[in-house]
């Protein structure tokens, strides 16, 4: 759906790639959540949608939007400005930034 508004080419890469990202905010070890609190959730969701490319295109926006929605559906803002979002999504997209990085963003909500 973002493809028709922003542009790019449509279509899933990856449905595994997909079905992992997606999982991430309630995987657990040990009967542990790995992401207890809301921030660590989306950051697992948005990091894993921008990094595992499960789309052909617009990973990025789409990974970014998933989490600030996610966010925003639990009363949640990301407080980031949006040119240091932007930034920080293009650097986990090159593989220059983990999850914990990214999370740092998030946490600013």
């Amino acid at each position: 759906m973002l493809s028709l508004h922003l542009g790019g080419a449509a279509g899933l890469r990856d449905k595994g790639a997909l079905d992992s990202a997606l999982a991430q905010p309630s995987m657990s070890f040990g009967g542990q959540d790995l992401y207890p609190t809301l921030i660590d959730k989306a950051a697992a969701l948005g990091f894993s949608l921008i990094s595992n490319h499960p789309f052909i295109d617009g990973n990025k926006r789409i990974g970014h939007a998933v989490m600030v929605i996610f966010l925003k559906l639990n009363g949640m803002d990301i407080e980031a400005p949006m040119d240091e979002q932007e930034r920080l999504i293009l650097s986990v997209a090159a593989g220059e930034t983990g999850r914990d990085a990214f999370k740092c963003m998030a946490e600013r909500a």
